[in-house]
């Protein structure tokens, strides 16, 4: 089955694409895929936004900003070059995204020896990438945000069209519950419902065991997470 095809029966019928995955690994389209269209969106986006504006943005989300001398504020923009926070970005998004995906595969490998699951770690890095793919719509979207804007002054927010605070709470940079809100899309859950759909046609399981294993880290990552915005 070609890739293409692939992704289209992982949305019309996600147990079949899964059981066909499970026998017959394959994982580079899904992660060069999105590690290389993340990279170049970003590409793009240094290359149009007035970066003079955005470095502006980024420091005075600082909550130290404020108390700053007028001195001390121009020498902590110019702290921020463009090349090394362009170049920094997509080296992220070129690695980043392959370590998590591996990362993940490893997480359901040590889960299935703890339960006497019997699957390789390429097959668990296939269903990490694979299930992953639907994030391609964000990225899609994101060159339409690019396409639209109607000057260079734009944040990476305004890419991120599918975020939680893009979409609803619109909570400045700097503010406690940014960066926890900028990284769940609305996209998200479908994602970890996919997830859980190749975790119980791989392992054989119930739904309920599927659930607990992709929901489990999950709740554990995104409590602490705002734990850590409540408390700090």
């Amino acid at each position: 089955m070609k890739n293409l095809e692939f992704a289209w029966q992982l949305i019309i019928n996600p147990n079949a694409a899964f059981q066909s995955l499970k026998e017959k690994p394959h994982f580079w389209f899904p992660l060069v895929t999105i590690s290389i269209i993340s990279a170049a969106m970003l590409a793009w986006f240094y290359a149009v936004v007035d970066f003079d504006w955005l470095r502006e943005q980024i420091v005075s989300s600082n909550p130290q900003f404020e108390k700053m001398s007028e001195a001390q504020r121009t020498k902590a923009v110019a702290l921020i070059p463009k090349g090394v926070m362009m170049w920094s970005s997509i080296i992220g998004a070129l690695v980043v995204l392959p370590v998590m995906r591996f990362l993940e595969a490893v997480y359901y490998l040590l889960i299935g020896k703890m339960t006497r699951v019997e699957v390789s770690l390429k097959q668990w890095f296939s269903l990490a990438c694979w299930s992953g793919f639907p994030v391609i719509l964000t990225m899609i979207l994101m060159a339409v945000a690019i396409m639209m804007r109607s000057n260079a002054q734009m944040t990476p927010d305004a890419m991120s069209m599918l975020s939680l605070n893009e979409l609803f709470f619109h909570v400045p940079m700097g503010h406690k519950w940014h960066s926890l809100l900028s990284s769940i899309t609305i996209l998200h859950p479908y994602i970890w419902w996919l997830t859980i759909i190749g975790v119980k046609v791989f392992s054989a399981r119930s739904m309920t065991y599927a659930t607990m294993v992709v929901l489990v880290p999950l709740v554990v990552i995104y409590s602490g997470w705002a734990l850590f915005a409540v408390l700090f």
